[in-house]
């Protein structure tokens, strides 16, 4: 995943808008309600880079495979973080009710933070669409 192609320009902005969303909710979280809150913010925000990033790099990994091998590859890793998430949730039900309301709005802000560097570095990246050498308009 190296270079300038498509993947590596994705990880570079989702990483970038991450990190940016964690800072703020760790400000935020710190001077709303102390620094239990801005704990649980920067645990969540972490939470879905981890869940996220593993995607894109074991994807980006199995992009020379065949289809068929790229869709059971997504599988698993799907299924490895559904099982992950299944054992991460009794601990997340010890945390307090403030702080836990804190990891829910910072999964959401980090998805959707995640989300917008994904497709910013979608489209900023170069890439080939058409394989042809020819074009039959003028």
């Amino acid at each position: 995943m190296r270079g300038r192609g498509l993947l590596p320009s994705m990880l570079r902005m989702s990483l970038l808008a991450s990190a940016v969303a964690a800072v703020v909710l760790l400000v935020v979280g710190w001077s709303v309600s102390g620094p239990s809150a801005a704990l649980a913010a920067v645990s969540g925000a972490g939470a879905v880079v981890v869940f996220s990033g593993t995607t894109l790099v074991v994807m980006g990994l199995a992009r020379h495979l065949d289809p068929p091998m790229q869709l059971g590859v997504a599988m698993a890793v799907y299924t490895t973080k559904a099982g992950l998430l299944f054992v991460a949730l009794p601990a997340l039900s010890r945390v307090g009710d403030a702080e836990l309301r804190w990891v829910g709005a910072s999964v959401v802000v980090g998805v959707v933070a995640w989300t917008s560097g994904l497709l910013v570095g979608a489209v900023r990246a170069r890439q080939t669409i058409y394989t042809g050498t020819t074009c039959d308009t003028p």
